[in-house]
């Protein structure tokens, strides 16, 4: 089970690091903000992460 969480983890970051879907889904409400840029990207981080957990639990629900 760790080994698995820690695979998920590391291809969950590679993926948002590497990804440009992440980068052009952020950047244009992002953009023209001096101040709160970093809220959208928190924002959006924290919606695609609650969409990740929400599917992952019922994945594991199910196999259980």
């Amino acid at each position: 089970m760790t080994a698995a969480l820690a695979a998920g983890l590391g291809s969950g970051a590679l993926h948002a690091l590497s990804g440009p879907d992440h980068l052009l889904g952020v950047a244009p409400h992002a953009v023209g903000r001096r101040r709160g840029a970093w809220r959208v990207g928190l924002a959006w981080g924290a919606g695609h992460a609650a969409g990740t957990v929400a599917v992952s639990s019922s994945l594991l629900a199910a196999a259980a």
